[in-house]
């Protein structure tokens, strides 16, 4: 049993005090727990409360930026579009202003061509050539605009020449039945004269084009069409700048000159020193490649022929096809063009010939496609008696220097023989011969072409026409020699002094 006298003993009172102390300590933090624990439930509640509440309004701001994705999604597409319709608006710009302020693509020269004297300054190159309204200036109309296409209509001034010369005014009207189908001429019946103002040899069409591609380019002619042209497909060649004068035609001499050169001549103005690539039909004569050179060194240009193991793509291309071949300017400074470049020099005494004795006959025998001469021994005979020494039986193989071609036309009287592309190396002459040119009267209509290149480049044509034997012809050597009487005695034939 306890006793209380126990509690003074120092062993029992330490124990005493300790259990005070453990029972004042329990109850403390009992009491202190309890009002804690108490109030930690409570904000508990409070921050679960609260987080509830934002966890709500994170799920709603989730929710508008889910949509504000969506909606910057829709905006970027916006823009996207916005933004590449612009870039086709500033390309399109960009396009048209290229064609329509870039200098390599002004027209100036052609509104000065006809004001500026011809390359030419032989006055005898214009004898049968004149103009009615001297200085007048060629007009240019935009006829088609699109992003890549820009079409442009030119009018060249009408212009005259000297009719034809002929034994017999049946043979002239002959000529003019024939040719008025072909050419509908204004007929100045008291001069003898032909006005040439009409579509077919004043009006044509150049066309710029941009990122053009074909595999094949139709033959160069007044008919030619953009959708004449053949897509592109396989192995691609790619220029800059591109002038499509691509013929069938172009690979003989004498479409060499019509057909390509006297386009070169409207064109040289545009593209001389600018980077551009000419597209044409290989020749087939080695005296084109020649000429092809003259073109290349003149103009700085470089040449591409058209084959089928390739496509080409130009960055801009130039189809002047549709424009007038047929124009005196063209011709005579086609002329004085190539003579500069054969001669190296633009001052040609020292190779005219004062007193040109030379007959040059061009025969035509054997041809394959017919058109020849049948009684052509007996036209050489007659020739020769007549002429002696001074006859040329002419074939270009023996000329395969131009120097001696030049040499050659311009020692020449007269230059005679069947219709044919060897009348056009008068175009290399000086001495601006008596043409004489012998044609059948049913060959398809009566082609101008010879009397075109002489008239234009100063020299007397006359026509004889043959007598046809399928397609070939007999000539006449009575009627010949009534030509060379009249013409080599400067007498005008009976059409030219009727009135």
């Amino acid at each position: 049993m306890f006793q209380f006298n126990n509690l003074h003993q120092p062993r029992n009172l330490k124990i005493v005090i300790l259990i005070l102390f453990l029972f004042l300590l329990f109850n403390f933090f009992y009491l202190h727990n309890f009002s804690f624990f108490s109030k930690s439930k409570e904000e508990i509640r409070d921050l679960k409360k609260k987080l509830d509440e934002k966890n709500i309004e994170l799920e709603s701001k989730k929710k508008e930026i889910e949509i504000l994705k969506l909606r910057i999604f829709e905006v970027e597409e916006e823009f996207l579009d916005l933004l590449e319709k612009y870039e086709e608006k500033e390309e399109k710009k960009r396009n048209l202003q290229y064609f329509l302020t870039n200098p390599d693509f002004q027209f100036d020269y052609l509104y000065e061509n006809y004001q500026n004297p011809f390359l030419s300054q032989d006055e005898k190159d214009l004898k049968f050539y004149e103009e009615p309204n001297k200085g007048k200036k060629a007009t240019i109309k935009k006829i088609t605009t699109t992003n890549n296409q820009i079409d442009y209509q030119i009018n060249y001034p009408p212009f005259i020449l000297d009719a034809p010369h002929f034994l017999d005014q049946r043979s002239f009207d002959k000529f003019m039945y024939l040719e008025k189908k072909r050419y509908n001429q204004v007929i100045d019946k008291k001069k003898r004269k032909l006005h040439f103002d009409f579509d077919e040899m004043s009006v044509g069409t150049l066309s710029f084009l941009r990122d053009f591609s074909f595999s094949w380019a139709p033959s160069c002619n007044p008919y030619a069409k953009l959708s004449d042209f053949q897509p592109a497909n396989g192995n691609t060649l790619n220029f800059e700048k591109l002038l499509i004068i691509n013929s069938d035609w172009i690979w003989q001499f004498q479409h060499w000159i019509d057909h390509f050169g006297c386009l070169i001549m409207d064109l040289r103005p545009l593209i001389k020193d600018k980077g551009w690539t000419i597209f044409v039909q290989y020749p087939s004569d080695e005296i084109l490649l020649q000429l092809f050179d003259f073109i290349k060194k003149d103009l700085n240009v470089n040449i591409v022929y058209q084959s089928d193991s390739y496509s080409i793509h130009a960055e801009y291309a130039l189809f002047p096809c549709t424009l007038p071949k047929e124009n005196p300017r063209k011709f005579l400074d086609l002329k004085h063009f190539l003579l500069k470049s054969i001669l190296e020099t633009d001052h040609f005494q020292e190779y005219q010939d004062p007193n040109p004795e030379k007959i040059i006959y061009l025969p035509r025998v054997n041809n394959l496609n017919g058109r020849n001469i049948v009684n052509s021994e007996e036209v050489v005979d007659y020739l020769k008696n007549r002429y002696g020494e001074n006859l040329v039986i002419f074939s270009h193989k023996e000329y395969p220097d131009l120097k001696d071609l030049v040499q050659l036309f311009s020692s020449a009287k007269v230059v005679v023989g069947l219709h044919g592309g060897a009348f056009y190396n008068i175009i290399f002459s000086l001495s601006h011969p008596v043409v004489i040119e012998f044609h059948q009267p049913k060959f398809g209509v009566a082609d101008a072409s010879i009397y075109w290149i002489s008239h234009t480049t100063g020299s007397e044509y006359w026509r004889l026409f043959s007598k046809q034997k399928d397609l070939d012809s007999v000539i006449d050597l009575i009627a010949l020699e009534q030509v060379l009487n009249l013409a080599l005695k400067g007498k005008l034939s009976y059409n030219l002094i009727i009135n």
